[in-house]
């Protein structure tokens, strides 16, 4: 998933925090991306303009209906409240499949997130 946010502010933001959240349909937080703590240098201080993209290789989440959620704030504020937020922005689904190609089959029983793990054997 490639997430492509451009921003223009008519005041120049300090300590930009961005973030992206996916969410379930009742607002159950997945996981967040946020470039404050992935990538703290990557926007100028004080920018006013610009565009930033993340790159998510993979989303392991199990079928269902999802949403992006989107904010921006600046942490220079004492109460770093949200300049813009956009919940639920982009619904999308996530459909069954054998995701390892394991024949396994649905993975529908493993949660509602599931991980790429490498498992090792020793022995005989």
């Amino acid at each position: 998933m490639k997430i492509v946010i451009i921003f223009k502010s008519d005041i120049p933001i300090i300590r930009m925090h961005f973030g992206v959240a996916i969410e379930t349909a009742t607002g159950q937080r997945m996981t967040a991306f946020p470039l404050a703590a992935q990538a703290p240098e990557l926007v100028p201080n004080a920018a006013q303009e610009g565009k930033i993209t993340c790159e998510i290789p993979r989303i392991h989440l199990t079928p269902g209906v999802y949403y992006l959620t989107f904010l921006i704030r600046s942490l220079s504020t004492a109460d770093s409240s949200d300049m813009d937020r956009i919940n639920k922005a982009i619904r999308f689904n996530v459909v069954d499949s054998d995701a390892f190609s394991s024949d396994y089959g649905s993975i529908m029983k493993l949660g509602l997130y599931f991980e790429e793990v490498k498992w090792h054997y020793e022995g005989r």
